[in-house]
């Protein structure tokens, strides 16, 4: 048997490792079937079969009953000049529109958010379903985002545009649809691929895909409209 913590291989009547003291029962019953395998196998067997199924710990991998919830809120309050609202405006309504920026109120956001907390390790990682919903407003707001950007870039079509501007702002529109994976990976402790179940994953970066693209043509559209 191998400690899932330091790996060190032990026999099979030991209950607490030889090595790191820790306790070799299995805190998962799905993982049990696992622990005569060298501890790369245990960790993808882990990644595997029960991520999905019960929390466990990306960095030590304890089971559900070393970590506990905790709620974290977030409270923001933003006002003043909306640079955002300024250039919808500018697309809108032109050089005036930047008005439309100053033109916003005061609003209070407060956002909660369940995080789980390993007690063997002190990891704090947020739990799945927590980092989706976070997800699903990122894809919105990059939608929203997209669409600008997309509508600047088709309005004058005859005024050429520098090559320099139109490169910096493909990859914004990249770096937007790119940072949600990326986030939910720091988050979580885990990529997408495995936090998910496999249909999930799927699902996931064809909304991806579909919200780019959609949005990014609507932005085109909608520019040229405003063009003629």
């Amino acid at each position: 048997m191998y400690c899932r913590f330091c790996g060190a291989e032990n026999s099979d009547e030991h209950q607490y490792c030889k090595k790191c003291g820790k306790s070799l029962a299995i805190a998962e019953a799905s993982s049990s079937d696992n622990v005569n395998l060298p501890p790369k196998q245990q960790d993808a067997a882990l990644d595997k079969n029960t991520c999905d199924h019960g929390v466990i710990c990306p960095n030590c991998h304890s089971g559900a009953e070393f970590c506990h919830p905790i709620v974290k809120t977030d409270i923001t309050t933003s006002g003043g000049y909306s640079f955002w609202d300024g250039c919808c405006g500018m697309i809108l309504l032109g050089p005036a529109g930047l008005l439309c920026g100053a033109c916003g109120q005061t609003t209070t956001k407060i956002k909660s958010a369940t995080w789980w907390v390993c007690k063997n390790c002190g990891k704090e990682f947020m739990a799945t379903h927590s980092a989706m919903e976070q997800a699903s407003v990122s894809m919105r707001s990059s939608a929203i985002y997209t669409a600008i950007i997309g509508a600047f870039l088709s309005m004058d079509v005859q005024t050429e545009k520098p090559i320099w501007i139109i490169a910096i702002l493909i990859l914004i529109i990249l770096g937007l649809w790119g940072s949600i994976a990326l986030r939910i990976e720091e988050v979580t402790g885990r990529p997408v691929e495995k936090l998910l179940p496999e249909h999930e994953v799927t699902a996931f970066w064809t909304r991806i895909a579909a919200y780019s693209i959609i949005s990014l043509i609507v932005g085109l559209l909608f520019g040229l409209a405003m063009s003629e």
